[in-house]
């Protein structure tokens, strides 16, 4: 998961919002400063969830996505997966202050699921779509 944070918002109000919304402990984030588009300073976080933990994330965040993006996010599954099988999602970062998980393609939080399996692309696009409506 990677999200960044620009010189307007406050790292550490935005930091919570995302650890509480999603159920990451801040401590999972690592920071790393850098530069945008035109100069301007950004921080960029990064986290990565292993294992027993990644399912119980992966779960949990499921069960926040609003039922209209779920039901959209199953119709256009195979553009949100890769060839490896590794799914590709972006979620609203501003909508998260409010505890709601929906997706966005802008000022959003990138998140990649990458199964730990290697069954045929065909078989893990039906284990995603079963997996999302059963959330």
């Amino acid at each position: 998961m990677s999200f960044i944070i620009h010189a307007t918002e406050e790292d550490a109000k935005v930091l919570s919002a995302i650890s509480e919304g999603l159920d990451i402990g801040i401590e999972k984030f690592d920071k790393n400063l850098s530069n945008g588009h035109f100069g301007n300073p950004i921080t960029m976080f990064k986290a990565r969830i292993l294992a027993d933990r990644a399912n119980i994330f992966v779960t949990k965040m499921f069960e926040k996505i609003k039922s209209v993006d779920k039901v959209t996010l199953s119709d256009q599954l195979k553009t949100h997966v890769d060839r490896h099988g590794t799914m590709y999602l972006r979620l609203n970062k501003q909508e998260l202050f409010r505890n709601i998980l929906e997706l966005s393609q802008s000022d959003s939080i990138r998140i990649k699921i990458k199964p730990n399996h290697n069954r045929p692309l065909a078989d893990t696009i039906v284990a995603y779509r079963r997996f999302i409506e059963a959330c």
